[in-house]
């Protein structure tokens, strides 16, 4: 018999944003943004509680208008913006702990990702369930595009396989990018200062491209509202 985990979410909504003033009360749909990864944890079969972490009272309020709980409010030492998500996370399990709160696999969603697959969510959390092995599971988005870095003074490099870098779109192998903002399903001790995945993965493929969309800017904004109003698609759904 499998020990039941203790399943939670933590959603990190910060008050500071430089690209979108006050972009987690920033109102999608008539709701604002933080609501709907809130919305998505509690619509989850597994996810037992929903934690936010911010520095804000007044997102701290409007987090518990909608379902979930702020236990404390994070130190500004953790709401700057060259703090990492990582950290933030660590912090945060470090203060639960404290009021003995501790998870066992933790579902990590970000509010600017607002698109997401419910039925992707739940394969990431029954990953965890169904494997003792993994240490965490999230969804990835294939790509077909050519990618160049920059190792600096303007020298660029080719990234990926280069035998195949202008084969037609259907015979080229896709590259994956990581969509942790949609879900991550961690196990608690994988998190730390530097990482928040682990080694022993297992991915979760989004076949579509409405989850792409991150906000981050008015006008990402905007073309989110208009493809709920035109395309009526919700931020979460099921497919």
């Amino acid at each position: 018999m499998i020990k039941k985990k203790k399943i939670i979410s933590i959603i990190l909504a910060r008050a500071g944003s430089k690209g979108l003033k006050n972009k987690n009360l920033a109102k999608l749909d008539g709701k604002p943004l933080i609501y709907y990864p809130i919305e998505a944890a509690l619509k989850s079969k597994y996810i037992e509680e929903v934690f936010v972490s911010t520095d804000s009272k007044l997102i701290k309020k409007i987090a518990e208008k909608y379902g979930a709980k702020v236990p404390f409010l994070r130190k500004k030492k953790y709401a700057q913006d060259n703090t990492t998500t990582e950290e933030t996370l660590v912090n945060f399990v470090q203060n639960l702990k404290k009021k003995n709160i501790k998870p066992d696999i933790i579902v990590y969603f970000q509010t600017t990702d607002i698109f997401r697959n419910l039925r992707l969510v739940d394969q990431c959390i029954e990953n965890l369930i169904n494997n003792s092995k993994i240490e965490s599971s999230f969804i990835i988005t294939s790509d077909h595009k050519n990618y160049w870095i920059n190792s600096g003074r303007q020298k660029f490099k080719r990234t990926g396989n280069k035998k195949n870098i202008y084969l037609p779109r259907q015979k080229k192998k896709p590259i994956y990018r990581e969509d942790t903002g949609l879900c991550l399903a961690t196990r608690t001790h994988t998190i730390t200062n530097t990482s928040r995945i682990g080694r022993r993965i297992k991915v979760v493929i989004n076949k579509t491209e409405i989850d792409m969309l991150d906000i981050h800017s008015k006008f990402d904004l905007w073309l989110a509202n208009q493809i709920i109003k035109y395309k009526k698609i919700k931020p979460n759904f099921y497919l």
